[in-house]
């Protein structure tokens, strides 16, 4: 069993999960496990994956278990079997060769808690995430949706300018590094976030134990998200989305915003 392990959680990722699977039979370093949990995909993903990528450790859920929980059930597994860390990767990403090698040289350092490279949307190369910042208490009144946090200068043009490593206010967990003594004191994901938050919580966590939150922009991951809206959609898909959302906001501000 390796020390590093890779964790996906996929549902209906058949457009998606070769390219991205493919992209990490390219690392650099080969030292890691790649933990697949489905989360009960109507697709090919399944097939996809035991197909192509048999060295893969799929695990199939019998339901959509959401993001949080899916992503707990491999790290439960990968913790119990000896793996000290783990990097979450959304399924639909592609990573640069060295993606592992230049994170594992960040994540390793004692006082990092969690980190992720630079983030280009695939489309476009522009600026998906390259830092991220929390609004504090009296802020957030003044944000949009009751903004928590935003990412730094989404949409812009990659130019170089958020080539320099720094801290970050959290870590998207389109794709994070992390390890056991951080899940050891600051928890897993909180199941009780189906989809969107849980990576803001888990980040705020991570500080409150101590640990810093890192922004390495010496390798890239790209993801296959939209740059503009894709038209309508269905409302009961709108409004569930805005529903997981608004959730996440109220927890995050009831733990850790509390006005009172």
């Amino acid at each position: 069993m390796n020390k590093i392990a890779l964790v996906i959680v996929t549902y209906n990722a058949t457009p998606w999960i070769e390219a991205c699977l493919t992209s990490l039979q390219k690392q650099m370093r080969r030292d890691f496990d790649v933990y697949v949990v489905d989360n009960n995909s109507q697709d090919k993903t399944c097939q996809i994956i035991e197909e192509k990528f048999p060295e893969t450790i799929l695990i199939r859920s019998k339901e959509n278990t959401g993001f949080a929980r899916g992503n707990n059930i491999a790290l439960k597994k990968a913790l119990a079997a000896g793996s000290d860390y783990f990097i979450l990767l959304n399924q639909d990403t592609i990573v640069e060769a060295n993606f592992i090698e230049e994170g594992m040289k960040v994540i390793e350092r004692p006082e990092v808690g969690i980190s992720s490279p630079k983030i280009l949307y695939l489309s476009n190369k522009k600026i998906w995430w390259a830092g991220s910042k929390v609004y504090r208490r009296v802020d957030l009144l003044l944000r949009p949706q009751f903004q928590i946090a935003t990412h730094v200068s989404k949409k812009e043009d990659d130019t170089g300018q958020f080539d320099k490593e720094c801290e970050t206010d959290y870590i998207p967990g389109t794709s994070l590094f992390t390890k056991r003594e951080v899940l050891e004191k600051a928890g897993l994901l909180d199941e009780s976030f189906f989809m969107y938050s849980e990576d803001l919580d888990f980040s705020l966590r991570v500080r409150e134990a101590g640990y810093k939150l890192v922004y390495t922009p010496k390798t890239i991951v790209y993801h296959d998200t939209p740059f503009k809206s894709q038209g309508k959609k269905p409302l009961k898909s709108v409004l569930k989305k805005y529903n997981n959302y608004f959730f996440g906001v109220k927890k995050i501000v009831d733990r850790y915003f509390s006005f009172w």
